[in-house]
C-alpha cells in the first residue's frame, strides 16, 4: 500500500520491495538495485572482475521486476531513504529496455542481453553454450533450462558469468565502466 498526496493506493509488491521500504538499507556509500539474485551475483562477480579499485561501501540490492526496482529508484529521488540519488543507481536485465518508462528513468543501466538465464538458454539452442548437453523436450523455458545444468552439476555460476563476459565482452566493459565510474564517486 502507498500514500502519494494522502490518497491511498494497493500495489502488488515483491517481499524484497517492501523489505526496503520498511526496514531501509543504511551504513553504504552507494546502492545498486537489481531485478533479483541472479543478477545481483552476476554483478558482483563482473564488479570483482572488472572493478577491483573502488573506493566506496556498496550494497546490491535485489528487489523483484523492473517495474519495482525502478519505482523504489524514483522513490529514493524523492525521499533519500536509501541515499542522494547521485548514490544508487538500478541494473536492470536488457529485456527490460522495450519498457519506456523503465528505459528513460535516470541512473538506470542494463545488461547487453535479456538476462543470465535467457542468454545462456538462447545461445544453447544455437550450439553456442553447452553444445553437447542435449536438452529434454520438457525442458522449454530460461529459468528450467538453468536449472537442469546447475543441478546436473554441468557448470556453476562462475563459469557461466565468465561465459557471458567472454561473448559480450564489449558491452560488458562498457557497462563495468559506468559502475566503475559510479563506485569511485566520492558519496555526498
Amino acid at each position: 500500500m502507498t500514500n502519494i498526496h494522502g490518497e491511498g493506493d494497493i500495489i502488488p509488491a515483491s517481499y524484497n520491495y517492501i523489505k526496503s521500504i520498511m526496514f531501509g538499507f543504511t551504513g553504504w556509500d552507494k546502492y545498486i538495485l537489481t531485478e533479483d539474485e541472479m543478477l545481483k551475483n552476476f554483478l558482483i562477480f563482473m564488479i570483482s572482475k572488472y572493478c577491483p579499485a573502488n573506493f566506496s561501501q556498496y550494497k546490491i540490492v535485489p528487489i523483484g521486476g523492473g517495474s519495482n526496482v525502478i519505482k523504489l529508484l524514483l522513490l529514493n529521488a524523492k525521499e533519500h531513504f536509501l541515499s542522494s540519488p547521485e548514490n544508487v543507481i538500478s541494473i536492470l536485465d536488457g529485456d527490460q529496455k522495450i519498457y519506456k518508462h523503465i528505459k528513460n528513468c535516470p541512473n538506470t543501466y542494463f545488461l547487453p542481453f535479456d538476462s543470465v538465464e535467457k542468454k545462456i538458454f538462447e545461445d544453447h539452442k544455437i550450439s553456442e553454450f553447452l553444445p553437447d548437453f542435449k536438452c529434454a523436450d520438457h525442458i522449454t523455458t530460461d529459468k528450467h533450462f538453468y536449472k537442469a545444468i546447475t543441478e546436473n552439476k554441468l557448470i556453476n555460476d562462475l563459469a557461466i558469468f565468465e561465459y557471458l563476459c567472454n561473448t559480450s565482452e564489449e558491452n560488458i566493459i562498457l557497462l563495468s565502466k559506468e559502475i566503475a565510474c559510479f563506485l569511485s564517486q566520492k558519496p555526498d
